[in-house]
C-alpha cells in the first residue's frame, strides 16, 4: 500500500510480511550458532560443520527447477506460509528426539539440515517473488532494503544471544523454539492479502508452455542469454565461495586461539550482521535505478580483497571485527543489487524461476565450498590458515578487477520464450 510517496507500514501487505519473516529469521539465527557449537562439541571437527551446511544448502540446488516453477504458477503466499510449517514441525520433532541421549549424533543434525534446507529451496525465492505483487515498483529498492535489513536486524540479535542460549537452555530447547518462530510466522503470513494464481494472471504464457522442464528452461535462458545476468549470478555465488573460510575458521580462532567463550563466536556474526544493515540503511536513500546504475558488485568485492589480505596477514581482534563488518556489507550490496535488477528489469511471471535459479547457484557452490574448505582447514591447521586467507583475497580481487558494466539491451526474438510473448526484458536501461 502507498500513501503519500511512502510505504504504510501500519497496515501493508509488506509489513505483515516483514514481520513473519523476522521471527522466525530471529529463531534461524540463534538455531545457526546452537548448532555450529553443537557439532563441534560433539565431533571437533571443521569437516563435519562444513557437511552441516551442505546438507542445508544442497536441496536449493536439487528443487531449484520444480520450486522456481511452482512459486510462478501458484499462491506465492501459499508457498511460504506451507514452508513455514513444515519446517516448524521439523524443528520441533527434531528438538524433542535430541532430549533422547542415543540420538544426539551429528548424522542427526544432518538429516534436519537437508529437510529443513528444502523449505528453504521454496520459501526463499518465493518471498523474493512476492515483494513486487505488494509494493510499486518505485518502491522495490526500499522494500527490499528494509527486508533485508530487519532480517539482518533479527539476524544480529539471534547471533549476539545464540550461544548464550545454547550453554543455558540447551540444544533441544534451541531446536524447538526454532519451531515455534518458523509457526508464528507463518500465521502472520496468512494475513497477507496478495495471493494472485500466476495461472490466471499470464495464462497466456503458462499455456504455451505445459510442462516443468520446459517451464525451467525458460527462466534459464533468461539468465543465460544476457551478460549482465550471468555477472550478477556468478558474483552472488561468489559470495559462497568465500564465506566459509571465515565461518568455519571462527570458532577455532575465537574459541581455542583467543580463549574466549563460545558465546564470543555470535557476537563476531552479530558484527557482521551490523555491517549488511548499516549497507541497507544507507541504499534506503538510493532509487532503484541510481543503485542499478552504480559499480555496487565490483566495489564489494575490492573491499573483501582488502579484509581477507588483512586477516592473511594477522588475526587478531580488530582485523577479524573489521573483515567481519566488511564481510556483512560486501554481501549486502551485491545481495540488494541482485535481488532489485531481478525484480525492476524482468518480467513478473520469471521472478520465481529467476530467484530460484539464483538460490541454485548460491546452493551449488555454497555446500561443495564448505565441505572443501573444511578439509582445507583442517589440512593446513591454525599455522598455515592464513595461506587459505591470502588466496581468497585474490581471488577476490580477480573478479573485482575482471568485472565491468554489460549493456546488451533488449534480446532478440530467438532469446527465450518470453520474449515471444512481448515480454521483453528492459536489461540496464533505466
Amino acid at each position: 500500500m502507498i500513501l503519500r510517496g511512502r510505504l504504510s507500514w501500519s497496515s501493508s501487505d509488506l509489513m505483515k510480511l516483514l514481520w513473519g519473516n523476522g521471527v522466525s529469521t530471529l529463531g534461524t539465527s540463534i538455531y545457526l550458532v546452537a548448532v555450529l557449537l553443537l557439532l563441534k562439541d560433539l565431533t571437533q571437527s571443521a569437516l563435519v560443520m562444513g557437511l552441516f551446511q551442505f546438507m542445508a544448502l544442497i536441496p536449493g540446488f536439487l528443487l531449484s527447477p520444480l520450486a522456481g516453477v511452482i512459486i510462478d504458477r501458484s499462491s506465492r503466499r501459499r508457498v511460504i506460509i506451507l514452508a513455514d510449517v513444515a519446517r516448524g514441525i521439523v524443528m520441533m520433532l527434531a528438538g524433542l528426539a535430541l532430549i533422547v541421549p542415543a540420538l544426539r549424533h551429528p548424522a542427526l543434525i544432518l538429516a534436519v539440515s537437508f529437510v529443513v534446507g528444502a523449505g528453504n529451496a521454496f520459501f526463499v525465492p518465493a518471498v523474493q517473488a512476492l515483494i513486487p505483487d505488494i509494493v510499486s515498483r518505485q518502491r522495490l529498492q526500499q522494500a527490499n532494503g528494509l527486508r533485508a535489513g530487519g532480517n539482518q536486524l533479527f539476524n544480529l540479535t539471534g547471533n549476539a544471544v545464540g550461544g548464550f542460549l545454547y550453554t543455558t537452555l540447551g540444544a533441544p530447547l534451541v531446536f524447538m523454539l526454532n519451531g515455534v518462530t518458523f509457526l508464528l510466522s507463518a500465521l502472520q503470513e496468512t494475513r497477507i492479502a496478495a495471493s494472485t494464481d500466476r495461472r490466471r494472471q499470464y495464462g497466456a504464457a503458462f499455456s504455451r508452455v505445459r510442462t516443468v522442464w520446459s517451464q525451467a528452461r525458460e527462466g534459464l535462458a533468461a539468465v543465460l542469454s544476457r551478460p549482465h545476468a550471468r555477472v550478477l549470478f556468478l558474483s552472488q555465488a561468489g559470495l559462497f565461495l568465500l564465506s566459509p573460510a571465515l565461518l568455519l575458521a571462527l570458532p577455532f580462532i575465537v574459541i581455542d586461539e583467543m580463549a574466549w567463550p563460545g558465546g564470543a563466536v555470535g557476537l563476531f556474526f552479530a558484527i557482521s550482521i551490523a555491517g549488511g544493515v548499516t549497507l541497507f540503511l544507507a541504499a534506503s536513500r538510493v532509487s532503484v535505478d541510481r543503485l542499478l546504475n552504480l559499480p555496487a558488485v565490483p566495489v564489494a568485492y575490492f573491499f573483501l580483497a582488502v579484509m581477507f589480505f588483512l586477516l592473511g596477514v594477522t588475526v587478531n581482534m580488530v582485523t577479524l571485527i573489521l573483515t567481519a563488518f566488511t564481510f556483512g556489507a560486501a554481501a549486502g550490496a551485491v545481495y540488494l543489487y541482485t535481488v532489485t535488477w531481478i525484480q525492476a528489469r524482468n518480467h513478473a511471471h520469471l521472478h520465481g524461476r529467476l530467484f530460484a535459479l539464483l538460490e541454485a547457484g548460491n546452493s551449488l557452490v555454497a555446500p561443495i565450498s564448505y565441505v572443501v574448505t573444511g578439509f582445507v582447514l583442517e589440512l593446513l591447521g591454525p599455522a598455515g590458515r592464513y595461506r587459505l586467507f591470502l588466496l581468497l583475497a585474490g581471488v577476490a580481487l580477480v573478479w573485482a578487477l575482471r568485472m565491468v558494466p554489460v549493456r546488451t539491451g533488449r534480446p532478440q526474438g530467438s532469446v527465450s520464450v518470453a520474449v515471444s510473448y512481448g515480454m521483453w526484458y528492459p536489461e540496464d536501461t533505466p
